[in-house]
């Protein structure tokens, strides 16, 4: 873009190939953060409800199971939602922000990191 650039929030669902999409002209984590909070707010409100109802101490040891496996463990909210999906992000500070992991487990949603480097990795 002449006289700037632009940046293209992008969010992939793997299964599906839906892709959710926003231009934006600045990258900031508010920026950034208040696309994602939008539209995984609106992804996971569209999601069928949990099959079946589990016992908080159920639902911790969904959350554990997934948190098991990171090389870096964030601490887990005292009350824990049922988790609904499962997002991947790059490693960039930003994301791992306790304000924005919080939001992230409110919503059900656990965040999966890539490795360091994990952008370049090819098959």
């Amino acid at each position: 873009m002449r006289g700037g650039t632009a940046k293209l929030l992008t969010l992939l669902h793997p299964q599906s190939g839906q892709v959710r999409v926003q231009g934006v002209t600045s990258g900031t984590n508010d920026v950034l953060h208040g696309w994602l909070k939008r539209e995984l707010a609106d992804i996971v409100s569209h999601l069928p409800a949990p099959a079946a109802v589990l016992s908080p101490e159920q639902t911790r040891a969904a959350w554990e199971r997934w948190r098991a496996g990171l090389s870096v463990r964030f601490t887990l909210l005292a009350d824990l939602p049922p988790l609904r999906m499962l997002l991947v992000l790059d490693n960039l500070a930003g994301h791992k922000t306790p304000q924005f992991v919080c939001w992230l487990m409110d919503h059900g949603i656990m965040p999966l990191y890539t490795p360091l480097g994990g952008s370049w990795l090819k098959n």
